[in-house]
């Protein structure tokens, strides 16, 4: 099916989002959770593009839209009658539309993400041709999306019992239609995903709701009976969506490797700064990093630890392609005294694409 209108009706009452003015469908949410999803991706550094790639057996030239296939797919479970019961207007529809909300225990399952993961992965798999494990762990990190990872016990007992056979079509058919729209290419080599990938795929998963779940940026409704169009218009709304949160493209923030009594000052925005013996240490130890690494400083007060931190990261960033910063800082009086070179320093990194994450943590 390639729009909306030649749907059967049953799938496109099925609903993700409620509302006054009709909710938002869930064939619609899914395609707009994906086109976030891609959009993110074309932002991140190369290296998440060969991560993810290596990870999950994939040509890194296709990965990006099997990725945003799978993030779309977290909220498949919510084509169950427990969950549809759940909103008047939309359970009213899907009445009319020919699905049965009987018997009661049909009813009895209706948290979603548990149906995700119970109902999802052989469905995947006949579509997609992985190997099962690869798809298990593929449904896993995306209905792990509001922040929990169901046991074996959980997704065993999270399908809907004696539900009519309307319901099973109607998702059949609603995965099929998605699926076609995504067209995701190959076919993945990998036996199955290791845990940081499902985590990672997860958090990525939790980011695309949240942005394509607001109805400033992504407004409820068909907005393009076409299929494939309805997703490049989605593609252009998660581009604006971004742009509104700050999510630049990633790109190095140190070019070129100026000498540390030069970096210093322009780092902080000062130019008085005298580099101390603690930081050009460091910096001498931070320009042979590669890969992966992990700096452990223990200095008194005034040493210039914070300072270091900030040449840690803008090293680790260039090298390795890292994507963000997060650094936590006590209460009051610490913070006082650093959050001067902290807002300059995040102040110049946002301009530059990386995001700053700044933890108040309390004290031991």
């Amino acid at each position: 099916m390639s729009c909306f209108s030649l749907l059967h009706p049953a799938v496109r009452r099925i609903w993700a989002k409620s509302g006054e003015a009709g909710g938002h469908g869930l064939l619609a949410h899914l395609l707009d959770v994906a086109a976030v999803a891609e959009v993110i991706l074309r932002l991140e550094p190369p290296a998440t593009h060969r991560m993810a790639a290596r990870s999950m057996g994939l040509r890194e030239a296709d990965v990006l839209r099997w990725v945003a296939a799978l993030v779309g797919l977290h909220d498949f479970g919510k084509a169950i009658p427990g969950f549809q019961a759940k909103w008047p207007a939309g359970h009213l529809a899907d009445r009319q539309a020919g699905l049965s909300f009987e018997p009661a225990a049909s009813l009895e399952c209706d948290q979603h993400s548990r149906a995700t993961a119970a109902l999802l992965s052989p469905m995947l798999q006949t579509l997609c041709g992985a190997e099962f494990l690869w798809c298990l762990h593929a449904v896993q990190a995306v209905s792990a999306h509001h922040g929990y990872h169901f046991s074996a016990h959980e997704v065993a007992n999270g399908a809907p019992r004696r539900e009519p056979p309307a319901w099973r079509q109607a998702r059949s058919e609603l995965l099929e239609a998605y699926w076609a729209v995504l067209a995701p290419q190959g076919c993945p080599e990998a036996e199955a995903m290791n845990l940081p990938l499902v985590n990672w795929l997860a958090g990525l998963t939790s980011a695309a709701d949240w942005i394509a779940s607001n109805p400033t940026w992504f407004p409820p409704g068909e907005r393009r009976d076409d299929l494939a169009m309805y997703h490049q218009h989605a593609l252009q709304l998660a581009a604006q969506a971004l742009r509104s949160v700050g999510w630049r493209a990633w790109r190095p923030l140190l070019a070129e490797a100026p000498d540390v009594a030069e970096l210093l000052p322009r780092m902080i925005g000062r130019a008085d700064v005298t580099v101390r013996p603690l930081q050009r240490e460091g910096d001498v130890l931070l320009r042979s990093a590669r890969g992966p690494s992990l700096l452990l400083v223990e200095a008194p007060m005034g040493e210039g630890k914070t300072e270091l931190a900030f040449l840690a990261h803008l090293h680790l960033q260039a090298a390795n392609e890292h994507r963000g910063l997060y650094r936590p800082c006590r209460p009051r009086r610490r913070a006082t005294r650093c959050s001067s070179a902290r807002r300059l320093f995040s102040r110049r990194s946002r301009r530059r694409g990386s995001i700053c994450s700044w933890c108040m943590v309390a004290p031991r």
